[in-house]
């Protein structure tokens, strides 16, 4: 009991605290010039700043706080293979065709609205500081939902629940932030997602590579003449063979990484034996 209770304190503390400093951010250097300049055409650019401030607090915290030793490999900041990152990227980039689908369905246009005009702030702008915002705000969210919140809950209960508990959690930010219904279930789905990306690749660097490719092969498919793909039926399909193509692409990558695992495993029972005789 006491473990569990010690598991759920910093596991929200990992999401609570950086929000909270975000927000105490956000109103200190709102009326500065250096962010009114920075925000003026790329609102997303707020989040590089706010997060490059939290990223910092929360190894400190992780180190000092929790009292790890090694935060990053806490983190699970894994070493893995160039075929681990290129079905990563894959996995992200599929996951930008399946939201640009999902805005052009007719049917379902009446939420994906919503959920559009959340994208619209996220890809609208400096395409340079959207990337950059894109990285920065990608590993923010890769640390505190799956290298600390999901690695402090899989420790004390099932993975599958932790990973329902810690995109529920991105959930109820969103919804704390005023988003609307649609856009908050998109919110809860993506980090559903991206979690299973993370568990499959056994890597942060896996989930967060599948979300700046997702996040950046929005801007290409949303902002260039790719759009016009987009049409009712062509979206109906897309939608389709993007789903099956993720879930056959996530199956491999986990197979691949489970492999890559038993292979280093040997490989150090190997190098450490050699090494006492």
């Amino acid at each position: 009991m006491k473990k569990n209770l010690k598991a759920l304190i910093f596991t929200l503390s990992y999401i609570i605290l950086p929000l909270a400093l975000n927000l105490i951010v956000i109103k200190l250097v709102r009326d500065m010039d250096f962010f009114k300049a920075l925000t003026a055409t790329t609102p997303v650019a707020a989040l590089i700043v706010v997060d490059s401030v939290s990223l910092p607090f929360l190894y400190f915290f992780v180190k000092y706080v929790r009292r790890v030793e090694k935060p990053f490999r806490f983190a699970s900041f894994n070493k893995v293979g160039k075929l681990n990152l290129a079905l990563s990227a894959i996995i992200g980039f599929l996951l930008s065709i399946l939201t640009a689908s999902l805005l052009n369905v007719d049917a379902l246009r009446t939420g994906t609205a919503q959920i559009g005009y959340t994208i619209n702030f996220f890809i609208g702008g400096n395409i340079a500081l959207i990337i950059i915002a894109s990285i920065v705000n990608n590993m923010f969210k890769e640390i505190c939902f799956r290298g600390l919140a999901f690695n402090e809950m899989k420790a004390v209960i099932p993975v599958a629940i932790a990973l329902f508990i810690q995109a529920s959690i991105y959930g109820f930010e969103s919804m704390y932030l005023g988003n609307p219904i649609y856009t908050i279930l998109y919110a809860f789905t993506g980090q559903l997602v991206f979690g299973i990306v993370f568990v499959a690749g056994r890597s942060i660097w896996s989930s967060f590579v599948c979300q700046v490719v997702c996040s950046t092969g929005l801007v290409l498919l949303l902002r260039t003449g790719a759009r016009s793909f987009f049409n009712n039926t062509n979206s109906i399909i897309s939608l389709v063979v993007v789903i099956i193509a993720s879930v056959v692409l996530t199956l491999l990558l986990k197979n691949k990484s489970q492999e890559a695992s038993v292979k280093n495993t040997m490989e150090a029972g190997i190098k450490a034996s050699l090494e006492v005789n």
